[in-house]
């Protein structure tokens, strides 16, 4: 049995179930290309609130349109003064300077002169006729009403005109501030119970999502990308797709209610929550207590698969007819395609005899019961046997620390 570790090539990653992206090229062989579940539940909270928001969208756009043509309205009813001489001696300088009709409207609007109106004073002006400045004032002497109702139902003076005009002005400004003033209070109402209805779906949305992702490494669903066939044996690939299914499998670590993962030593063998770990079932049941592996490679110029559990620092390797030959226990966390990104923080026992990532190598060789032997000189690699099972322990950074621990399953 060759083993791998980090440094060693690897050949394509078959992005078994778990949390981390294969690369595009094993995707693309292995028929699908997915985002991992870590990353797939802040997209899928986005996308839904995409979709729920899209009547809030619509509601807002025509809020905004509303309020705009208020807005507009009201700027073109209110902000337009009346026609005073000067300027009417300015259109008259322009016109003598032979200036187009459309110059002299813009000046006009420029000086806040409605368009109607100032496209009517040029048309008279160049027409010949006489056109008569607008008072803005309301406020004449008494005299000069008085005078106006002694000339007995003649002709309406300017003054009169441009009081009725700017009457007619202030009562155009009311009624656009009005409907400004009801259309907004109607966006407010709008917006604010599409507001109510959107925060109500979508934390509703996102409590279902949250609720279901806890849920999972409980109860694994089907895996979320298809096997490659070509690469994996019948035997490996059903083993693989088995283990989403729910299994009458003990979750207990048996830790004592520390809340590790404790494997242990026996004479028949290697258990694990109280369950005997062979070949046949290694995986299945580290699956079941520890939730699916985040990473299967396929080693290359091998029949193996690694199983890489990357959030307790332990992997599975398999061989050929989908049996597990060896399970290796990473205690510093080396990462890469050959180990796991998070150190195994559990333990092994052996006759009692706990063995951690502080166990150093003189309190290891102690340790009669297993057996060991030194290879590789100080700080190197210790092999030893407990009943049927073939133990490796390395020491590569120093003798104080445990780096590896490999059990080879019989």
């Amino acid at each position: 049995m060759q083993l791998y570790l980090a440094g060693v090539p690897v050949g394509e990653e078959l992005h078994a179930p778990g949390l981390w992206p294969p690369s595009r090229r094993a995707a693309k062989r292995a028929g699908s290309e997915h985002m991992p579940g870590w990353r797939l539940a802040p997209a899928l909270l986005i996308l839904r609130a995409l979709r729920a928001g899209r009547v809030v969208f619509f509601l807002a756009c025509s809020a905004f349109f509303c309020s705009t043509w208020a807005v507009r309205h009201l700027v073109s009813t209110c902000m337009t003064r009346n026609l005073l001489q000067s300027d009417l001696d300015l259109v008259r300088r322009l016109i003598s300077d032979e200036r187009a009709d459309v110059e002299i409207v813009a000046v006009l609007r420029q000086r806040g002169i409605d368009a109607l109106k100032a496209q009517r004073v040029v048309g008279e002006l160049r027409s010949g006729r006489s056109v008569s400045a607008e008072v803005l004032s309301t406020e004449q002497p008494i005299s000069t009403g008085a005078a106006q109702a002694d000339l007995g139902g003649g002709a309406r003076g300017p003054i009169d005109e441009g009081q009725s005009g700017q009457r007619r002005s202030h009562r155009r400004a009311s009624s656009a501030a009005r409907w400004v003033t009801l259309t907004a209070l109607l966006c407010l109402v709008v917006l604010g119970i599409a507001g109510l209805l959107y925060q109500q779906r979508y934390h509703a949305e996102s409590r279902n999502l949250l609720d279901e992702l806890a849920r999972a490494p409980q109860q694994p669903g089907p895996l979320r990308t298809r096997i490659a066939e070509r690469k994996l044996d019948a035997s490996e690939s059903e083993r693989l797709r088995t283990l989403s299914a729910p299994q009458p499998l003990a979750r207990d670590t048996g830790s004592s209610g520390t809340g590790r993962l404790v494997l242990d030593l026996q004479a028949d063998g290697l258990h694990a929550g109280g369950i005997l770990m062979t070949p046949q079932n290694a995986l299945q049941v580290v699956a079941q207590l520890l939730g699916p592996p985040t990473r299967t490679n396929h080693l290359e110029q091998t029949s193996q698969l690694l199983h890489t559990f990357d959030n307790h620092g332990l992997l599975i390797y398999s061989g050929d007819g989908g049996e597990d030959e060896s399970i290796l226990l990473d205690f510093e966390g080396s990462g890469g395609k050959h180990g796991a990104r998070s150190p195994f923080t559990g333990a092994l026992r052996a006759a009692g005899n706990l063995i951690q990532g502080d166990t150093d190598e003189s309190t290891l060789s102690g340790m009669n019961v297993l057996g060991l032997s030194v290879t590789g000189g100080a700080g190197g690699t210790l092999q030893g046997r407990y009943g049927s099972l073939e133990l490796s322990f390395a020491y590569y950074k120093s003798a104080r620390h445990l780096s590896v621990v490999v059990i080879k399953l019989k």
